[in-house]
């Protein structure tokens, strides 16, 4: 049998949805007079019937319109026959399954759940019936256990980068600290030649001395025994081992 209430819910443009009808059938769920009469069974028909009506237009709505009106508008409702509190079961069911509505983990901690527990021990509920509000229970704690623990994992993942990057940054400064540029090697300077000591000169001194003498002996020699010619070589040999001896020390 083709469902016609779904074709027509489809052809129902969101504003008129908001504005005209959802506020209707609030106003007909939220008549306790009328609903909070168990032994009615007309009241009891509208109560049921209008939460179907919600969940025949549920799927068109945006989310936020379901978190903000809807969900609340029925937790409003008075009744605690079977059939209406198994339609709010039914709205809420599948406003957590649908992909384009959902339920977020702090609406589910915060509202759904405190309002489901005392429903689900309600007396006039039978095994089946609990059954079913048990299982939507069961899932919505495991849908805020596993988003928070979720997000505890993201946060706590931030923390240990954040922790490692102020250690990092610790070790740099420490690094610095000791060093002038910690990421350039310092190359080697090669080691300078040591100075000649105070005894090296007086030693050198005393050679030249004794050079010195040994030369004027010889030239004293010369002039007394050696011609003109010969003094002048022996001369001039002395005068060049002297310059030698000069740019030896200078060395």
């Amino acid at each position: 049998m083709f469902d016609y209430s779904t074709d027509i819910a489809a052809m129902i443009e969101l504003s008129s949805m908001k504005h005209a009808i959802i506020p209707r059938i609030k106003k007909l769920c939220l008549e306790t007079d009328r609903l909070s009469d168990k032994f009615n069974p007309m009241a009891i028909g509208l109560g049921s019937g209008c939460l179907v009506c919600i969940g025949k237009l549920l799927e068109h709505m945006d989310k936020w319109f379901v978190l903000d009106e809807v969900l609340p508008m029925v937790m409003q409702i008075p009744s605690k026959e079977p059939a209406v509190l198994m339609g709010i079961l039914g709205i809420i069911k599948m406003t957590i399954s649908h992909k384009k509505l959902g339920i977020t983990k702090d609406i589910a901690a915060t509202k759904v759940l405190p309002f489901l527990f005392p429903l689900c021990i309600d007396n006039s509920l039978n095994l089946n019936q609990f059954n079913a509000y048990m299982t939507t229970i069961k899932e919505l704690v495991t849908k805020v256990e596993t988003d928070h623990k979720g997000k505890l994992e993201q946060l706590n993942s931030l923390q240990e980068e954040h922790k490692t990057s102020l250690q990092f940054a610790q070790k740099l400064q420490d690094d610095k600290s000791a060093t002038s540029d910690p990421f350039v090697t310092l190359e080697k300077k090669p080691a300078a030649k040591p100075e000649p000591s105070g005894e090296y000169y007086h030693t050198a001194e005393l050679k030249f001395d004794a050079f010195r003498t040994a030369e004027k002996v010889k030239v004293n020699k010369c002039i007394s025994q050696l011609s003109l010619t010969s003094l002048w070589r022996q001369c001039s040999k002395a005068l060049a081992w002297r310059t030698i001896w000069d740019l030896a020390l200078k060395n």
